[in-house]
């Protein structure tokens, strides 16, 4: 699970990007564009903000690291451009203790990290992914399910 969250992390920015207080980094020589409603929509919503785009299903995914507090951020948008989902990397300590306890009890030698979801309605899920599922938790931080990781959608690296 460990060398899971380094390559998840890895995945938002081991490269410097151009933006002052965010990165991001392509790793799919296979990229395409986003479609222009998608990329004006980011831009307007996070200016001055250089993002790595990837496929998430059906949907297009912005991904980018902020500098200043050297977490991820995975905002995910329809084929218009309508906002589908946020997520957010959160730092040690910042989510439910009760995420805590569950690892603590369940996985007492793991390293993880906790990303919030919060979809178009306002609704806000936490999960934490690791090499072969990742876990889901409601608002209060209350476990809800295990999905193996083969479930999840496939990514694809977009310019």
């Amino acid at each position: 699970m460990k060398k899971s969250i380094l390559m998840l992390l890895s995945a938002f920015g081991l490269n410097a990007g151009m933006a002052q207080s965010t990165t991001s980094t392509t790793t799919n020589s296979d990229s395409v564009k986003p479609p222009l409603s998608v990329s004006t929509k980011f831009q307007n919503d996070y200016p001055n903000t250089n993002a790595t785009w990837v496929m998430d299903g059906d949907n297009y995914a912005a991904e980018y690291k902020n500098m200043n507090t050297n977490l991820g951020t995975r905002i995910i948008y329809d084929m218009n451009g309508n906002r589908v989902s946020t997520h957010n990397e959160i730092g040690a300590g910042k989510y439910p203790v009760v995420i805590g306890d569950y690892y603590t009890t369940n996985y007492p030698k793991e390293i993880y990290t906790v990303w919030s979801s919060d979809d178009e309605s306002g609704n806000t899920t936490y999960y934490s992914k690791g090499k072969e599922n990742t876990i889901w938790f409601d608002k209060d931080g209350k476990y809800m399910s295990t999905i193996p990781v083969s479930n999840s959608k496939e990514t694809k690296t977009v310019k």
